[in-house]
């Protein structure tokens, strides 16, 4: 078992081998310990671990060790978050959704003259550019293309016609397509894709009207009655001037009898036209006299 060293007292022992230590310094109280080689050899082996213990806590201390760590952690940590927040960023950029269109009246038939009116709403950066296209076959007809200036609003609106005699297209299937882009830079842009797909009908054939009687003489301020045969419409009447007076059915459904009351303004120009009408749904037309004579008051 080991025996404590007062402090300062240092032994050695003799190269020949003798039978006793010689103290080289003695304590305070003058005494003499004998101390053997096993007691050296342990305190020599407790010395070296302790030399070691003291080199190895220099050359990797248990601070620095730690403070290595957390910096890795800390970069690992902010590099990620780094990265969620940039693709977090560029996903929301992309999800921004693109211009909106709506079609005012939602569009079956395309003809001769055909009114539409497009309105579009951008979410973010302003509608920048618009292409109505009118798809049959391998035919694509351009009814109307338009770039807007800066600085571009949110929402534009379009008042367009259609006339597919003009444009080249054929009764038969077809297909409308609005294209439009806005200015809202996006990580990837998608291809001119439509944003609007209709099917419709190209329609060329007008309906049919026929006048089968009319009061003959008018007056200003002053009415009359006409009756018409229609096949293939949607709306017939008579028009005086711009003002239209519709018909309505009578006799059969199958008949295309209609009947249409109108009336005449007191302060109606005598050479005013007035005329039985009629358009499909297409916006065909179709118009014929009226046999009557306009006689002043």
């Amino acid at each position: 078992m080991l025996k404590p060293v007062p402090y300062g007292e240092i032994v050695s022992k003799p190269l020949e081998g003798a039978s006793r230590w010689k103290t080289l310094h003695r304590g305070s109280e003058g005494s003499e310990e004998p101390v053997t080689s096993s007691d050296l050899a342990q305190r020599g082996f407790i010395f070296q671990h302790i030399r070691d213990a003291r080199a190895s806590r220099s050359c990797y201390d248990g601070p620095v060790a730690r403070s290595g760590f957390a910096f890795r952690l800390t970069l690992i940590v902010v590099t990620a978050l780094l990265v969620a927040g940039a693709v977090s960023y560029f996903a929301w950029r992309q999800s921004v959704p693109g211009v909106r269109a709506e079609l005012s009246p939602a569009p079956k038939f395309i003809g001769l003259k055909t009114p539409l009116t497009l309105s579009l709403r951008a979410a973010r950066g302003g509608v920048r550019s618009v292409e109505v296209v009118v798809v049959q076959g391998s035919t694509q007809a351009v009814v109307a293309q338009q770039t807007f200036p800066e600085p571009v609003a949110n929402e534009q609106r379009l008042e367009i016609t259609m006339a597919a005699k003009e444009l080249g297209l054929h009764e038969g299937a077809a297909t409308l397509e609005v294209r439009a882009r806005d200015g809202f830079r996006r990580p990837v842009r998608v291809g001119h894709r439509p944003i609007v797909s209709a099917p419709v009908t190209i329609d060329l054939t007008p309906p049919s009207l026929e006048v089968l009687g009319a009061t003959h003489y008018l007056h200003q301020g002053g009415g009359g009655l006409a009756t018409l045969r229609v096949k293939g419409a949607a709306r017939s009447g008579v028009k005086v001037g711009d003002v239209f007076f519709p018909a309505f059915p009578a006799g059969a459904a199958d008949s295309g009898l209609a009947v249409a009351l109108f009336a005449l303004p007191w302060n109606l120009p005598n050479l005013t036209p007035i005329t039985a009408w009629a358009d499909d749904e297409a916006g065909n037309s179709v118009s014929r006299p009226l046999p009557a004579e306009l006689k002043p008051r």
